[in-house]
């Protein structure tokens, strides 16, 4: 994988991590039972994004790594 798209992967990965802060807080605001749907389908979705960016960038072969 070119060092640009893990790059872009990493950057990616950081907004989706701070959307998920958010959306963790205001859900604890009221409660998880009493919490608008939106804020859990989003929160499962994030989740789950978070998850395939880390299989992905967590696979990636080092640039550095290569035949000596």
């Amino acid at each position: 994988m070119a060092d640009d798209e893990i790059e872009r992967l990493s950057d990616l990965r950081t907004v989706k991590r701070n959307r998920l802060r958010v959306i963790e807080r205001q859900i604890a605001q009221f409660g998880e039972t009493y919490a608008p749907a939106h804020l859990l389908t989003e929160r499962a979705e994030l989740q789950e994004t978070l998850k395939k960016y880390e299989t992905v960038l967590g696979s990636s072969i080092p640039s550095d790594v290569g035949d000596d």
